[in-house]
């Protein structure tokens, strides 16, 4: 029995839409539009929810 494990990386997908992102950001800026549903989060609030998510490492350096 064979026992293949493999890892996909895709940085090229994410900075795709990062650039998709940015360009949005751009022509509503240009065209005068607000983008509407904008939500400021306190640092402590991240912090917190990424000391308690599954995913994260002990020893967090935040």
């Amino acid at each position: 029995m064979i026992h293949v494990v493999g890892w996909y990386d895709n940085k090229w997908g994410y900075a795709c839409r990062v650039a998709d992102l940015a360009s949005f950001i751009s022509e509503c800026e240009r065209k005068g539009h607000r983008l509407g549903r904008v939500r400021v989060v306190e640092r402590e609030h991240i912090e917190r929810a990424l000391r308690t998510a599954s995913f994260a490492p002990e020893g967090l350096p935040l």
